[in-house]
C-alpha cells in the first residue's frame, strides 16, 4: 500500500474496531449467541471477551496514533492518551447498555475487564513499541513495493 496512503487504512481499522464493540455492546445478540461455558480457567467467559474486546483499543489506537500523520500526537502524551481515551470508551459503552439497553445491564464488574483489558495492552505496547513499529514499517514497505511497482 501506498506510504502516505496508510493512514486511510489505518482509520478504517479503528472505526470498524470502534462499530464492532459498539455492536457488540448494545445490540440484543441474545438469540445469535452460542452455548458457551460459564467460565474459562475459572474466569466467567463474559469477563474474558470484556478483556480481549478492550485489549484490541490500545493496539488499534497506537497504529491508528503512529500510522495516521494527519493526527498530530507528541509521542511523549501517546501511551496516556490512549489509556484514558480507552477508559472513556469502556466506561461510555458501559453506562450506555445500563441507559440506553432493556437487555444488558452496567457492570461494574465488566467495567473492570474492561479496565484490565486497556491497561494490559498499554504496557505491553509501551515495552514492544520499537518491535511492533519495526514490523508494521515491514508489512508498509512489503505492501507497498507489490502494490506499486
Amino acid at each position: 500500500m501506498e506510504k502516505r496512503k496508510t493512514y486511510i487504512v489505518v482509520t478504517a481499522l479503528f472505526v470498524l474496531y470502534i462499530v464492532a464493540v459498539l455492536c457488540l455492546c448494545l445490540l440484543d445478540l441474545s438469540d445469535n449467541t452460542p452455548d458457551l461455558p460459564k467460565y474459562l480457567m475459572g474466569i466467567p467467559t463474559d469477563k474474558v471477551a470484556h478483556f480481549t474486546m478492550y485489549f484490541a483499543y490500545p493496539v488499534v489506537c497506537w497504529l491508528l496514533f503512529t500510522y495516521n500523520k494527519q493526527i498530530k500526537i507528541s509521542r511523549k502524551y501517546l501511551f496516556s492518551t490512549i489509556f484514558i481515551t480507552g477508559l472513556a470508551f469502556a466506561a461510555f459503552t458501559e453506562t450506555a447498555q445500563g441507559l440506553l439497553t432493556t437487555y444488558r445491564d452496567a457492570d461494574p464488574m465488566d467495567m473492570l475487564a474492561n479496565f484490565l483489558g486497556i491497561s494490559t495492552a498499554c504496557i505491553l505496547m509501551k515495552l514492544l513499541e520499537k518491535p511492533a513499529t519495526k514490523v508494521c514499517d515491514s508489512i508498509q514497505s512489503y505492501m507497498h513495493s507489490k502494490l506499486y511497482k
